[in-house]
């Protein structure tokens, strides 16, 4: 009978974790996106402009152009730093301030300020 209650605790204590590490889940469209699929260079949802930010519950990308190499600014929950930096390059070279500025952002809220030189 012993056995059972530790058993049922372990398994309790193991869902209570696990329904945490769900909870804090990045929602990377909520978070960075103002809740929209897209954020174009000019501020609207529209995502056949570009260059642009494409945002979902569990991805946050930057798009250069239509036949460009994306860059996938995560991995899950993990933000990718060097995508990053790449992406406010490019955002930079296409003169787009408003979405560097949120990649920036996002880089400093998920992983410190400064972490993302190329954004500034």
């Amino acid at each position: 009978m012993k056995q059972l209650i530790l058993l049922l605790k372990a398994i309790a204590f193991l869902l209570i974790l696990f329904n945490q590490s769900v909870a804090f889940a990045t929602d990377w469209k909520k978070q960075y996106c103002n809740n929209n699929a897209y954020i174009a260079i000019d501020g609207t949802n529209i995502g056949s402009k570009y260059p642009h930010l494409h945002c979902d519950k569990n991805f946050f990308t930057y798009s250069p152009g239509k036949n460009s190499n994306r860059y996938n600014m995560n991995k899950g929950d993990i933000f990718l730093v060097a995508a990053a930096n790449n992406a406010c390059k490019n955002a930079r070279n296409n003169g787009a301030s408003l979405l560097k500025s949120i990649i920036r952002y996002a880089c400093s809220k998920e992983k410190g300020n400064g972490a993302c030189e190329s954004c500034k």
